[in-house]
């Protein structure tokens, strides 16, 4: 007797992922069907960022700020795996040899969340995310002021350096790009330590920076 094969539902709408396709072939666990994964907007978007060549996946639509709110304000862990569900090998080999740094959290809301975002989402998928950057003090980007941004730099520190500098190739990773200035602190706090080739890889980036 032949036993069935195991059923897969979309994490986003939870309907039966039923469609053929290449993706579907190549990986037997699928966690995004289809047409939700067009609703999260790939644009591929290559940019620069203090001189630094950057990739953002995604365009941050509505529809992504509500799957990343689930992630990080909800506690859905389940939702971490559509975002790379389609990009996982892709990802891989484009920055094999990359050591892998997350965008900084604050250990309070680490504790509080039980997770930290960019290492869950990357991680599921085998793609090791290390935490190097911490806040000194809890902010959220979107709540300071222009001028205050620009001094982001001094809100953040690095942590156990010591493994930082056993590698020469680092990838920033975080899950939105609006203005650049937390991923700028970043850079320059790698740079005050050595020299590194660096670049960046984004799951989201707004609109204004794709046209």
């Amino acid at each position: 007797m032949k036993l069935k094969d195991e059923t897969y539902f979309c994490k986003t709408c939870f309907k039966e992922i039923k469609e053929i396709s290449l993706h579907s072939i190549l990986y037997k666990r699928k966690y995004i069907c289809r047409a939700c994964f067009q609703n999260l907007t790939p644009v591929f978007c290559n940019f620069k960022i203090a001189g630094k060549s950057a990739l953002a996946i995604y365009e941050y639509t509505d529809f992504i700020k509500e799957k990343i709110y689930l992630l990080k304000g909800a506690g859905d862990i389940e939702i971490a795996t559509i975002f790379l569900d389609y990009y996982r090998w892709y990802i891989k080999l484009k920055y094999l040899g990359y050591y892998i740094i997350g965008g900084p959290s604050s250990p309070s809301k680490i504790n509080e969340r039980g997770f930290e975002q960019n290492e869950m989402i990357f991680n599921f998928f085998n793609i090791k995310v290390h935490h190097h950057f911490e806040k000194v003090i809890d902010f959220k980007q979107s709540d300071l002021k222009k001028e205050e941004r620009n001094k982001i730099i001094d809100k953040l520190k690095l942590v156990d350096i010591e493994n930082i500098l056993r590698h020469r190739k680092i990838l920033l990773v975080d899950d939105i790009f609006t203005t650049g200035s937390t991923i700028q602190a970043m850079i320059k706090l790698l740079e005050n330590i050595g020299k590194f080739k660096i670049k960046v890889l984004v799951l989201s980036i707004v609109k204004k920076h794709t046209t």
